[in-house]
């Protein structure tokens, strides 16, 4: 664990060591939180001490592999321990009954709607462009709600975006695009899910408009149950359900330990908490619900890459709903979001 914050996860505290082994993305000290003292107080787990400094050659499958190996080596890499601490891993014994289109997402609030690879391929280079080892170095030195400008190989314009870190696990980030242009790569697969979720939205939302993207990235070797909690996308009670939508699709999925079941899904719990069960994802669909909803990141240990989702936000452009929805953006996404016209009388994005 470290020993600065106990963390059975590969923490802040341990990336600038980390480096010292050798990997290219977090080959200078970090800048972000706790970045001070890192380097004396976290143990070099990764067995290897050789240093290449930022030029280093390695692969970023080298590099996932070394920083699950931080992790899990260490500490908690066995499921075993995991539940005698009370971190239960559900690997699947309970799948949540999920229906398709858009009737499903009307009647339950939730639904899984086809995102075709076509109209995915601008997210997964948005993806393959956050999860290049120098800007994913960027991303973790970061504080959270910084903006970072996620920069191609070879230069050319790069894409900026704020990195929003989960309160409860270091592995667990947003990455929201921080203006039009980083909103763009979203654009194709919202015109694809609207269709439908007007057909589901109940009540007079207007018209819903892609307010905001992100994406999701959970890191090796995952997140335990202590670190991820069960909430609401749109939590303001005055927003009815069906009128606002988050659609999670998946870009990258990845491989996990043998023992260790399916890659991370979506748990999904009823009104009043309840569990009802895991859905997992699959490329070429998008998991849509409303913003009554109570969802959490399955938490599950022992993925050996990273795993990308695309996370697209749909709001009312009815005035009185827009506003209730406009606090939960400022929360989520204070940097960027997009206001509809019928809002403000400006169908321009807009910067806050």
């Amino acid at each position: 664990r470290c020993r600065r914050c106990a963390r059975s996860v590969a923490c802040l505290h341990r990336l600038p060591r980390m480096a010292e082994a050798g990997l290219a993305w977090a080959a200078a000290p970090a800048a972000g939180p706790h970045a001070e003292q890192a380097r004396v107080e976290c143990a070099d787990t990764s067995g290897s001490s050789s240093t290449s400094g930022g030029d280093s050659a390695l692969g970023n499958d080298d590099v996932w592999g070394l920083l699950a190996g931080c992790a899990t080596q260490d500490d908690d890499s066995s499921q075993e321990e995991d539940i005698a601490d009370g971190e239960d891993v559900l690997c699947g014994a309970l799948e949540a009954p999920v229906g398709a289109g858009s009737v499903a997402l009307a009647a339950t609030g939730v639904a899984i709607l086809p995102a075709p690879e076509s109209l995915r391929a601008p997210l997964h280079a948005l993806a393959d462009l956050a999860l290049n080892p120098q800007n994913m170095k960027k991303l973790l030195s970061a504080e959270s709600g910084e903006a970072v400008l996620l920069q191609p190989d070879g230069g050319g314009p790069g894409t900026l975006v704020r990195a929003h870190f989960s309160k409860g696990s270091y592995t667990l980030l947003w990455l929201y695009a921080g203006d039009a242009a980083a909103l763009q790569p979203f654009e194709p697969l919202a015109k694809e899910l609207l269709p439908s979720l007007r057909a589901a939205a109940a009540g007079d939302v207007g018209d819903l408009v892609l307010a905001a993207g992100s994406l999701v990235v959970l890191l090796p070797p995952g997140a335990r149950s202590r670190e991820v909690f069960a909430h609401r996308d749109w939590d303001i009670p005055s927003l009815p359900p069906r009128s606002c939508f988050t659609a999670l699709a998946p870009l990258r999925l990845p491989n996990t330990l043998e023992g260790r079941g399916p890659p991370p899904g979506l748990e999904l719990y009823a009104e009043d908490g309840d569990f009802e069960g895991r859905v997992g994802y699959a490329l070429g669909e998008a998991m849509v619900f409303d913003n009554r909803k109570l969802h959490r990141t399955e938490p599950r240990r022992g993925i050996k890459e990273p795993r990308a989702l695309a996370s697209l936000s749909f709001a009312p452009t009815n005035a009185t709903l827009w506003k209730a929805a406009e606090v939960v953006l400022r929360m989520q996404t204070p940097g960027f979001y997009r206001r509809p016209l019928e809002a403000h009388g400006s169908g321009r994005d807009t910067l806050v």
